[in-house]
C-alpha cells in the first residue's frame, strides 16, 4: 500500500490581512490580490479531495485521507462497467474491451484456428460431380453439283436430303478418401494447432502489455495529484512565510532582498501549482484516450502486486513455465519440427481410395426432308466402379532444397527460444532489483518526510516569533518538498515496480487480477466450439497439459476467469 503521509501545524498569529492589505507595503498590497483567485487554479473536485485546505492556515493534513484499491480483491466485469473509470480494475477492464492492439490479437488467433480446421480437413473425403453433353448433326443437301434427281415414280431421291445425327452424355459422383498420406496431413494438422497455441500465448502476452500500460497511466494520475497537493502546500507555506517576512521588514528586524525574495518564491509557487494542475489534466486525458472513457476524480490508490513471490529463484521459475513469449517461442519450435515432417512425407508413399458411379446416355438418328423415313435409337449404361490408388515417389529433386530449409528453419526456431529465455531472465533480475528497492525506498522515504515535516514546523514556528533566519527557512522548506515528492515517487514506484515484476513472470493476466473478459473477445471459444470434431484429433497427452496450462482457455460459466 502506498505509504501517503499526514501532517498538522499551527496557525500562525500575524496582524497583516492578507485579504485586505493593511499592514502590507504598496507593492505587497497587489500581491495580496492574487491570493483571492489561487482557488481558481484547482481542477473541478480537487479542493474536496485536498481536505478543504485554505489559505488562512496549514491546519489540514497534507494528503486526504486516501482509499486504497486491492487489486483482484473482488470481480470485475467487461460487460459491466461503470460510466467512467473509478479504480485500476475498471480501467483495465475497459482496455481490454476497446484496445485496437488486442483486436488485431484476436483476429490472428481467429485466423490460426481457421487454419487448423483448414487443415484438419484434408482428412475428410471428398464428393465431386460431374455431367458432360455431346452432338454431332450432319445434313446432305441437294447443290449445283449435286443435281436433283427422281425415281421412277418421280418422287425425289431422298439421299440429296437427309440429315442424320448423334448425341451423348453422361452424369456422375466421384468419391475420394485418403488413407494414408506418409504422415503429412498429420504434420500440417499439429503445426496449425501449435501455430494456433503460440497465437494464443502472443495474445495473452499482449493483455499483460495492455494492463501495464494502464497501470503506468493509472499511477501517473496518483502521482500528478500528489505533486499538486504537494505544490498547494508548499504554496500555504510560502504566503505564510511572505506575511512574516513582510511583517518584520516593516519592523526593521528583516532586509529588504529577503521580502524580495519572499515575494518572488510565491510567485515561483503559484506557477508551480499551475504547472501541476497540467499534468494532472494530461495525465488523465492520456488514461482517457487508452481506455475510450472518462476518468472519475478521486480515484483510489492501487495497492501494490502481492502475488509476486519473494525468491529470485521462484520468480525466474514461474517465468519459465507461464512467461507468454518462452510458451510462444515453445509452440513455434515444435510447428517448425512438424514442418520438417511435412516436407520429408514427400518422399513417401501415398494411398488412397475412389469410388465412382456414372450414368452415360447416348442416341443416333437419321431423317429425310420428306418425312419419308424417319429411324433413331437411344441406349443407356450404368458404371460403379471402386478403387485403391498408391503413389511412390522415386525421384523429386525439388523437395530437397524445402527439407534443408525446413531444417534450418527448426534450429533457427530453438535458438531464439534460448534467447527469448535469456532475455526473460534478465528482465526479471531487473525487475525483482528494482521491487526490492522499492521496497526498502518508500519505508525510507516516509522516514525522511516524517523529520522533514517536523523540521520545517519547528523552524516556521521558530520564525514567526522572531527567532531563525528568512535563508534557515527556505532551506528546511526546500527540504520538505523534495522529501514529499520522493516519497510519492518512491511510492508510486513500489507499485509499479511490483505490477512490473509480475509482467516480466508472466503472471499479470486478466485471471489474476479477475477480470471476466466476454466469450467473444475470447479466442478460447473457438477451441470450445470444434475440439469435439477438429481439435481432438490425434488427441495426446503432451497437448493436452499445453492446452490446459494455456491461461487463454482458462474459462468458467460464461466468462474467463
Amino acid at each position: 500500500m502506498i505509504l501517503f503521509c499526514g501532517f498538522c501545524s499551527k496557525a500562525f498569529s500575524t496582524s497583516v490581512d492578507v485579504k485586505t492589505g493593511d499592514g502590507l507595503l504598496e507593492e505587497e498590497k497587489n500581491l495580496a490580490k492574487e491570493l483571492e483567485t489561487k482557488n481558481s487554479l484547482l481542477p473541478q473536485g480537487m479542493d474536496e479531495s485536498l481536505g478543504g485546505v485554505l489559505p488562512q492556515g496549514v491546519d489540514s493534513t497534507l494528503f486526504r485521507k486516501l482509499k486504497v484499491e486491492y487489486v483482484g480483491a473482488k470481480m470485475t466485469d467487461c460487460r459491466k462497467l461503470p460510466l467512467e473509470i473509478n479504480s485500476l480494475s475498471t480501467a483495465c477492464a475497459a482496455a481490454l474491451v476497446s484496445n485496437k492492439d488486442l483486436e488485431v490479437e484476436r483476429n490472428k488467433v481467429k485466423m490460426a484456428a481457421e487454419a487448423v480446421f483448414t487443415a484438419a480437413a484434408a482428412w475428410r473425403p471428398s464428393v465431386e460431380a460431374y455431367a458432360d453433353a455431346a452432338g454431332r448433326r450432319k445434313r446432305q443437301n441437294q447443290t449445283g453439283n449435286n443435281p436433283r434427281t427422281f425415281d421412277d415414280s418421280g418422287v425425289p431421291n431422298i439421299t440429296n436430303n437427309t440429315s442424320e445425327g448423334r448425341n451423348s452424355g453422361t452424369v456422375g459422383l466421384t468419391v475420394r478418401q485418403v488413407l494414408f498420406a506418409g504422415g503429412r496431413i498429420v504434420s500440417e494438422v499439429e503445426k496449425a494447432l501449435q501455430e494456433f497455441f503460440s497465437a494464443t500465448f502472443s495474445l495473452a502476452g499482449k493483455e499483460q502489455e495492455v494492463i501495464f500500460r494502464i497501470v503506468e497511466s493509472y499511477t501517473d494520475i496518483i502521482k500528478s495529484q500528489k505533486n499538486f497537493e504537494i505544490a498547494k502546500m508548499f504554496e500555504i507555506y510560502v504566503q505564510k512565510l511572505l506575511e512574516q517576512t513582510t511583517l518584520r521588514y516593516g519592523l526593521g528586524d528583516q532586509k529588504l532582498a529577503d521580502a524580495a525574495a519572499a515575494r518572488q518564491k510565491y510567485k515561483d509557487a503559484v506557477r508551480r501549482l499551475a504547472s501541476t494542475r497540467a499534468r494532472v489534466a494530461s495525465s488523465r486525458a492520456k488514461l482517457q484516450m487508452l481506455t475510450g472513457m472518462s476518468v472519475a476524480q478521486d480515484l483510489p490508490v492501487p495497492q501494490f502486486f502481492k502475488k509476486n513471490q519473494r525468491s529470485l529463484k521462484k520468480i525466474e521459475a514461474q517465468a519459465l513455465k507461464s512467461h507468454p513469449l518462452i510458451r510462444s517461442g515453445m509452440c513455434k519450435v515444435k510447428a517448425a519440427r512438424y514442418d520438417v515432417m511435412r516436407r520429408m512425407s514427400a518422399f513417401a508413399p501415398q494411398v488412397s481410395a475412389e469410388g465412382q458411379i456414372s450414368k452415360r446416355y447416348e442416341g443416333e438418328y437419321l431423317r429425310s426432308s420428306l418425312r419419308q423415313f424417319d429411324t433413331a435409337t437411344r441406349s443407356y449404361d450404368g458404371d460403379m466402379s471402386v478403387m485403391v490408388k498408391m503413389t511412390m515417389p522415386l525421384y523429386q529433386a525439388a523437395h530437397f532444397p524445402e527439407v534443408r530449409a525446413s531444417e534450418v528453419a527448426f534450429k533457427n526456431s530453438r535458438l531464439e527460444l534460448e534467447g527469448t529465455k535469456r532475455q526473460v531472465l534478465e528482465a526479471c533480475r531487473a525487475a525483482y532489483a528494482d521491487f526490492s528497492a522499492s521496497l526498502v525506498g518508500a519505508p525510507a522515504s516516509w522516514a525522511a518526510l516524517r523529520d522533514s515535516t517536523v523540521a520545517l514546523d519547528s523552524v516556521f514556528n521558530e520564525y514567526t516569533i522572531g527567532l531563525g533566519s528568512f535563508s534557515d527557512v527556505l532551506q528546511y522548506l526546500q527540504y520538505w518538498t523534495e522529501s514529499a515528492t520522493t516519497h510519492i515517487e518512491e511510492s508510486i514506484n513500489l507499485v509499479r515496480n511490483s505490477f512490473s515484476l509480475a509482467l516480466h513472470t508472466g503472471i499479470l493476466t486478466p485471471k489474476e487480477l479477475k477480470i471476466c473478459v466476454p466469450l467473444e473477445l475470447d479466442p478460447a471459444a473457438y477451441y470450445k466450439k470444434y475440439d469435439a470434431s477438429i481439435f481432438n484429433f490425434g488427441q495426446s497427452q503432451e497437448r493436452t497439459s499445453l492446452f490446459e496450462g494455456n491461461p487463454m482457455m482458462k474459462e468458467t460459466g460464461s466468462v474467463r476467469r
